[in-house]
C-alpha cells in the first residue's frame, strides 16, 4: 500500500461494487492535525532487518497528558515522493484498534490497483501472512482479539478508513520530512529495542483511564478553588479587621443615637454676646 492511496484526492475505496471517496476522511484528519501538531513528537529509525525506516510518532490524545503511540514501517526504492512509499502500519490507539486493526490486517492490496480492496472478511479468518498492513511484529502488541474478531459494531462494513492517530501520524511524517531527511537522518536501532517503548494495548488502557482520572480530578480541584476564593478573602479581611489595621465597611457606615462620652460640646460659631451688638437701621419710635 502506498501512501498516496490515502492522501490522494482521488482515492476511493472500493467494497464490491461500492466505491467510497477517500479525501473528505482525509480532510476531517487535516483539520483534527491542526489542533494538536505543536504536541506531537517523532523519530525515524533505521532498524536492523527492516528495509526501509520506521517512524515512531506519539499523538497526544483528548485527555491532558494523554499520548498514543503510532509506527510506520515505510519502505521504497527509486520514489520520487514521500507519497510514493510503500506503508505499513500500527497503533495502539482504540480508535484503530477497535475499528481498523483486524480490517488491515486481512487487507489485500494489489499493486496493480490504487485503490483498497476489501475481500469478504467475513468468512473464514486467514492465519498470519506475508502481505498484512500491520507492522510485521508487532501483532502481540495488539493482542489476538483485535486482529481475530471482526469489529461488527464498530466498523460492520469492514471499511478499511483510518483512525486519527494514523492519519495525523501520516500527515506529520509528509509535512515534516523531506526525501532528503529520510534517506539521511534517522537512528538505528533495533526492532526490540524500539518496540519495548511501545506499551501493549492493554498496558495503554490502564494508562488512560490513569490519565483520566488524574484530568477530572485536577478539573475538580481548580473548581473547589475558584469557589473557595471569595471566602479566603472574606477571612482574610476578618483577621485583618481583628488586628485593627481595617475598618469594618458596617461599623464604618453605623452611626450610633447614643452621644459618645469622649466628644466634647460644640460651641455655638457666635455667641449671644456678640448678638447683642449688631447693628441696626431702624430708627425707634
Amino acid at each position: 500500500m502506498k501512501i498516496r492511496n490515502f492522501t490522494s484526492p482521488d482515492s476511493k475505496i472500493v467494497s464490491g461494487s461500492i466505491k467510497i471517496p477517500f479525501a473528505e476522511h482525509w480532510k476531517s484528519h487535516e483539520e483534527r492535525y491542526e489542533t494538536i501538531k505543536r504536541k506531537i513528537k517523532s523519530t525515524l529509525f533505521k532498524v536492523d532487518g527492516y528495509k526501509g525506516k520506521l517512524l515512531y510518532v506519539e499523538i497526544p490524545s483528548s485527555i491532558e497528558g494523554h499520548f498514543y503511540q503510532v509506527v510506520l514501517h515505510l519502505s521504497g526504492k527509486n520514489f520520487g515522493r514521500l507519497e510514493d512509499l510503500d506503508i505499513e502500519i500500527f497503533s495502539n490507539c482504540p480508535s484503530f484498534v477497535f475499528n481498523y486493526a483486524f480490517v488491515y490486517y486481512n487487507l489485500v492490496d494489489p499493486d496493480s490497483n490504487d485503490n483498497m480492496i476489501i475481500t469478504d472478511l467475513h468468512k473464514k479468518i486467514m492465519k498470519k501472512h506475508d502481505d498484512t498492513m500491520i507492522v510485521k511484529g508487532s501483532e502481540d502488541k495488539l493482542g489476538d482479539q483485535a486482529l481475530k474478531d471482526f469489529p461488527d459494531k464498530k466498523n460492520p462494513s469492514g471499511v478499511p478508513f483510518l483512525d486519527y492517530s494514523v492519519a495525523c501520524a501520516i500527515i506529520h511524517f509528509l509535512r515534516n520530512y523531506t526525501t532528503l531527511n529520510y534517506r539521511s537522518t534517522f537512528t538505528r536501532t533495533t526492532f526490540k529495542r524500539l518496540f519495548d517503548r511501545v506499551y501493549d494495548f492493554d498496558e495503554i488502557l490502564v494508562k488512560r483511564q490513569k490519565h483520566a482520572m488524574d484530568a477530572r480530578a485536577e478539573k475538580a480541584k481548580k473548581k473547589l478553588k475558584a469557589k473557595e476564593a471569595p471566602r479566603q478573602v472574606q477571612k482574610a479581611v476578618e483577621r485583618e479587621i481583628k488586628k485593627g489595621s481595617v475598618v469594618s465597611i458596617n461599623k464604618a457606615n453605623h452611626i450610633s443615637a447614643r452621644p459618645s462620652k469622649n466628644i466634647n460640646r460644640v460651641k455655638a460659631a457666635t455667641s449671644f454676646k456678640a448678638k447683642r451688638g449688631i447693628k441696626t437701621t431702624r430708627r425707634p419710635k
